[in-house]
Order: structure tokens, then sequence, then C-alpha cells
């Protein structure tokens, strides 16, 4: 199964995909890294993020997008434009999505058998929590 994970971080959506087979993890090496909405409020950005995020998911199989949740509420609340972005996460075509909380997603890593030292995936730093969450997916 590959699964894209995503953190989405103010104006960005962090993206990690993943795949598991016969029980072995594999990174996907992905053209993007990251996707930024630059303005939430111009319908074509909002238009175009959805194509990009649609063909991204076309051309490397995913079959399921994992999104670290976000408050919704709060003085750590996520912003406007990162649920805008999980919006359009949401009406992807022919993929499931799927909301996982950080909480969940801690306690399933600590928990985990699997360790995988993160400074030995290749990814970027700011991949680390979608790594995270794409791992924790498959943990559970």
């Amino acid at each position: 199964m590959r699964v894209c994970a995503v953190e989405l971080t103010g104006k960005e959506m962090n993206l990690c995909i993943l795949e598991k087979k016969e029980g072995m993890f594999t990174i996907v090496e992905c053209r993007a890294k990251k996707i930024t909405l630059s303005n939430e409020d111009d319908q074509s950005q909002v238009q175009g993020l959805f194509k990009q995020v649609t063909q991204l998911c076309e051309d490397y199989k995913v079959e399921k997008v994992i999104i670290r949740s976000r408050m919704k509420a709060g003085k750590f609340s996520g912003s406007s434009t990162s649920f805008k972005m999980e919006a359009v996460l949401q009406m992807l075509p022919n993929v499931d999505v799927r909301l996982l909380a950080a909480k969940l997603i801690k306690e399933t890593l600590r928990n985990s058998e699997v360790y995988i030292d993160f400074s030995e995936t290749g990814l970027k730093k700011f991949q680390q929590p979608a790594f995270e969450t794409g791992l924790a997916y498959f943990e559970l």
C-alpha cells in the first residue's frame, strides 16, 4: 500500500510518500516535498493546488492520504489556510483520506516495534512530522 502522509503548517503542505509491501517500508522519492498555497482567497490558486495534488497522487499511485490533524481552536490551532488545504485533500478523487491525531501518532510510534532513525532516511527535516504520520498509520 502506498500513502502520502501530510503535515499542514501555515500555508504549506509538507509531504512524504511511503509504501509498505510485505512488511517492508520504503520511502518513495517524490518530485514535491512541499506544496505552498500562497493566497487562499484566490480561486485559481486553490484550484491549482487541487490539480497539482490530484496529479501527484495519480503519478505516484497513492492509495491513501494521511493528514496529521491540527487543533481546531485554542492557542495552537491550525490556520484557516491549513483547513482549506485539508478540504482540498479531502476532495481528491479515488483516494481515501484519513486524519490522525498528533497524540495517537506519538503514542503509536512510542509503542511500535519498528524503529527508523530519521537522520538516515534522506528526507528533509521539515518532512519529519509527515514521515512520522505515515509510519504511525502503517503501525495501526
